[in-house]
């Protein structure tokens, strides 16, 4: 017969299994919006990358409120060296954790991707606006109109 400290625990085992597939599949989310963002990056779709970094936001607050509950769960147990006397649940929460784990590299490679995109894009953004700036001047810290030297505000296309 199994006793009501054995059952209770037996059920945080399998709350602990939920909650790691849940975070896995908000983690497998955060990988396709990543690559949304990478998709949008690079095709300069400043309204994708924002729709993609809202849905993100979102996902990172779920994320963390499973972490939270996750944390609960093993405290209840015991702390994760309480994992071994998991009995039949062992090998599954094992199996949960690396699939959780292989998902969070995953999204860290495409974090990284981005990351990339984005530092390129703003070097290309700052070399353009330095190149219009030697070209046709700029503001003063009073925010007057300064020009180049070689540069004139005259029409001269007539």
């Amino acid at each position: 017969m199994v006793n009501r400290g054995e059952k209770w625990v037996g059920n945080l085992y399998s709350l602990l299994l939920g909650i790691l597939k849940e975070e896995s599949a908000v983690v497998e989310s955060l990988v396709d919006l990543g690559k949304d963002e990478v998709t949008a990056l690079k095709e300069d779709d400043i309204s994708a990358l924002r729709s993609a970094i809202d849905c993100q936001e979102g996902e990172i607050k779920r994320f963390l409120l499973l972490e939270q509950q996750r944390a609960e769960v093993l405290e209840g147990i015991g702390g994760a060296d309480a994992l071994e006397y998991a009995g039949k649940a062992k090998e599954e929460l094992e199996m949960e954790g690396s699939r959780l784990a292989a998902r969070l590299e995953e999204l860290a490679a495409v974090n990284e991707t981005n990351r990339l995109l984005a530092n390129q894009a703003l070097s290309f953004a700052a070399m353009m606006q330095q190149a219009l700036t030697d070209v046709t001047g700029g503001y003063d810290e009073k925010g007057q109109r300064i020009d180049s030297p070689g540069f004139t505000t005259i029409d001269t296309s007539a």
